[in-house]
């Protein structure tokens, strides 16, 4: 039975450093592949700008 399980957790490992080297990534992990942009923000009034649309400060008064 420890054999099988051994076993196993070899071919996952196998797997999982076959997968990374097919698509190209480095074995040590990434290294800020994420680049995120800067969140906008509204001119008039600081707020943060959620999905596409403009903010509501001035629709207020």
């Amino acid at each position: 039975m420890l054999q099988i399980v051994a076993l196993f957790l070899l071919v996952m490992l196998l797997l999982g450093l076959g997968g990374k080297l097919r698509r190209g990534g480095r074995l040590r992990g990434p290294k800020d592949q994420t680049q995120l942009k800067p969140p906008r923000k509204c001119a008039r009034c600081g707020r943060f700008l959620i999905g596409g649309g403009d903010c509501d400060c001035d629709r207020k008064g």
